[in-house]
């Protein structure tokens, strides 16, 4: 019987049974073909760019000519953070550089912003880092006059990436459903545990709160603290002490500005203990210790140990462009002592 019923259907394709059933358009439109002239193909970035997509990674050989023998690496569900091209101008052949994720590992398989554009020699990148000029009060543009801007912006890594560990300041945020506010924004004031040691660490120097920076192989790195979390992801947030944690340890900063990357050099001096429960976010909450809350907002992962004034200009102004376009790379093999 239902045979003898006309039925239809209209999803990815047509279906019917029973009588034919016609389909009739109600309106009819022609268009003139789209003109031809300034038309090109989108490039074949198969051979150029290997996706590394959900967890496994694949392995390249140096030069892109020769990616047709890509070898799969199994046995490892590490991901690649991201994929950075480089051309030799000399030889006009191309390399590859991938730092491997190791936070959440099969986890956060989306596409980030390109957070590195380096065109350098990595094996020697401590020497080739450029000096590019002061990040602008406001933190929209790049100064070469010190008495417009403050932090010092370089075009690449300031140290040897091997043996580095890099957090996305967005994918801290999203790991812990937090909308993303003030991450590069906390100051410290004046103190630090560098100061309350008597200066006996850290190569001997004292840590002017006017500059906020200290010396390690010739280069000056800003004085930061850190959540107990991301000096060590195995420390017990109830019962830590310093020596549990990265006190000395060098670090980038990294800003995304105009599409280009930067790299901001920092060192880790404190710890920031009001960050309960997951060590890493300013919430005002002390992980131990006093019950004291602090006040000042929340949300900030990164805390410059710098005074936050000079010449009656805000260094912190601005610094809230970069909640979802920064990220911090720990150098663990890097540590002024």
């Amino acid at each position: 019987m239902a045979k003898k019923k006309s039925s239809f259907h209209m999803g990815d394709e047509f279906n019917g049974s029973g009588k034919k059933t016609y389909l009739r358009a109600t309106q009819h439109n022609t268009y003139a073909p789209l003109p031809q002239h300034n038309v090109r193909l989108t490039p074949n970035f198969n051979k150029f760019v290997p996706a590394a997509i959900g967890a496994l990674p694949i392995g390249i050989e140096t030069t892109l000519e020769e990616s047709d023998d890509v070898i799969k690496v199994t046995g490892s569900i590490a991901s690649a953070a991201q994929i950075i091209i480089k051309k030799d101008e000399k030889t006009g052949t191309f390399q590859t550089f991938m730092p491997i994720r190791k936070i959440a590992l099969t986890t956060g398989s989306y596409l980030h912003s390109v957070l590195d554009k380096v065109e350098k020699d990595f094996s020697a990148i401590e020497e080739k880092a450029e000096f590019v000029g002061y990040l602008a009060y406001g933190a929209k543009s790049i100064t070469q006059d010190s008495e417009e801007g403050f932090f010092k912006l370089y075009d690449s890594p300031t140290l040897n990436v091997e043996g580095s560990k890099q957090y996305y300041c967005i994918d801290l945020y999203n790991e812990h459903d937090l909308e993303p506010y003030g991450a590069l924004q906390g100051f410290g004031g004046k103190k630090s545990v560098l100061n309350y040691n008597g200066n006996s660490k850290y190569g001997g120097q004292s840590l002017d709160p006017s500059k906020g920076t200290l010396i390690y192989n010739g280069m000056e790195r800003y004085a930061i603290a850190l959540g107990p979390k991301l000096q060590n992801q195995n420390c017990d947030l109830e019962n830590y002490k310093g020596t549990d944690l990265a006190y000395g340890t060098c670090v980038d900063i990294s800003i995304e500005l105009d599409e280009n990357i930067y790299y901001i050099p920092a060192i880790i001096v404190d710890a920031k203990n009001h960050t309960s429960p997951t060590g890493i976010f300013q919430t005002g909450e002390p992980l131990q210790g006093s019950d004291k809350k602090v006040a000042g907002d929340t949300g900030n992962i990164v805390e410059w140990y710098v005074i936050k004034e000079e010449n009656k200009k805000n260094k912190s102004s601005g610094l809230n462009h970069f909640n979802r376009k920064s990220s911090i790379i720990i150098y663990w093999q890097e540590v002024l002592e």
